[in-house]
């Protein structure tokens, strides 16, 4: 329980930005697609992937619906 806490704890402390990650490393683990897409282009697929993970995440939490 107090290790769930602290995971609460830091989730709430730092930002997501520090999550996220660059396009360059969006770039490379897409390999030969993310050739085919612009930096602007995979900033928007990323956008659109982390909006589905977040309301994935809440409805696991019981929060979304």
């Amino acid at each position: 329980m107090g290790e769930q806490n602290s995971i609460n704890r830091h989730e709430e402390e730092t930002p997501r930005s520090d999550h996220r990650i660059s396009t360059k490393a969006a770039r490379k683990m897409l390999g030969m697609v993310g050739r085919n897409y612009s930096d602007d282009d995979l900033q928007d697929i990323l956008t659109i992937l982390y909006g589905m993970a977040e309301e994935a995440y809440e409805s696991y939490r019981g929060g979304g619906g």
